[in-house]
């Protein structure tokens, strides 16, 4: 399958980064769609997080937490569970 790039300045930058990292474009562009995805796809677990702890701090009352809702439910910096 083809994916045509008609953005100078985008391809420029991906055989920038092909170049740089010495890998095809193919796995260029592969491996940077797929840390965009894991990145958003773990800040979208961190909103669910942190409306979840919201809604449980509103139902239960304040209690005194001295981490985040991410660490508080075992997420790491990837919002990948730890």
């Amino acid at each position: 399958m083809t994916i045509s790039i008609k953005d100078a300045e985008t391809d420029r930058k991906i055989r920038e980064l092909a170049t740089l990292t010495g890998e095809s474009i193919t796995t260029t562009v592969r491996t940077a769609i797929e840390q965009r995805l894991r990145r958003e796809s773990g800040r979208r677990r961190a909103g669910v997080a942190e409306r979840l702890l919201a809604l449980s701090l509103a139902r239960n009352g304040p209690k005194a937490f001295n981490e985040s809702a991410d660490e508080a439910i075992g997420y790491d910096e990837n919002g990948l569970p730890g």
